[in-house]
C-alpha cells in the first residue's frame, strides 16, 4: 500500500510538471503571450514600397481573444481605409505620394490592449 501511495505521488507530481509547464528563457513572444493567455496582435503588410492609386490589403493576426469581446480599430495617417471581416482586414488606398503609417489597435470589453503600426512608402507612378 505505501508503495502504490509513493508511486501516486510521483504520478502527481509528473502531471503537474507536464500541465504547467517550464520556464523558458529563449521562447518566443507567440508562445510567451499564448502561456500568459494576454490578448495580442500583429500586422501582415502586403508590401511597405507602393504607388499612388495602389489599394494595399493588412492583415491583423489576434491571439488570446477567443470567448472575449475584442475588436481591431484601423488609423492611417493617410489614405482612405476600408475594413472587412470583422476588422481583421483593413484595405488602405494611397492616392498621394510620402510616408504613411497604418496602425491597429486591439480592444477587449472596450480598453485599448496594444497598438501595433506599419510604416509605407508610396512613390509617384513614372
Amino acid at each position: 500500500m505505501k508503495k502504490m501511495i509513493s508511486m501516486l505521488s510521483v504520478s502527481m507530481a509528473m502531471g503537474v510538471a507536464v500541465l504547467t509547464g517550464c520556464a523558458s528563457n529563449g521562447g518566443n513572444s507567440r508562445t510567451e503571450a499564448s502561456a500568459t493567455n494576454k490578448p495580442s496582435i500583429s500586422i501582415t503588410a502586403p508590401s511597405r514600397d507602393l504607388l499612388v492609386g495602389d489599394t494595399a490589403t493588412f492583415v491583423v493576426n489576434s491571439m488570446n481573444t477567443y470567448g472575449r469581446d475584442a475588436k481591431v480599430k484601423w488609423s492611417s495617417t493617410g489614405g482612405k481605409i476600408t475594413t472587412e471581416d470583422n476588422g481583421q482586414h483593413a484595405k488602405v488606398r494611397f492616392d498621394e505620394t510620402g510616408t504613411y503609417t497604418v496602425k491597429a489597435t486591439l480592444e477587449v470589453d472596450g480598453n485599448p490592449v496594444q497598438t501595433e503600426a506599419v510604416d509605407v512608402r508610396v512613390r509617384p507612378v513614372k
